[in-house]
């Protein structure tokens, strides 16, 4: 049982990272300071790169 609520917990983490990502592609699109969007390109890779270790821990659930 533990290993699904972890797969659950995981899979929501997962689902607020994606939303989050596109809300952030929003802010770049719409940014016109170059610098202030290449902040923003930086945090959208950092919570890309947060979604594949998620990915990996819910591969790694033996569920």
């Amino acid at each position: 049982m533990r290993s699904e609520t972890n797969a659950l917990e995981l899979a929501l983490h997962l689902y607020k990272f994606g939303e989050l990502i596109k809300d952030m592609d929003d802010k770049i699109n719409n940014e016109k300071d170059e610098e202030l969007k290449r902040i923003y390109i930086n945090e959208r890779e950092d919570m890309y790169s947060n979604q594949i270790e998620i990915i990996h821990k819910l591969k790694a659930l033996d569920i």
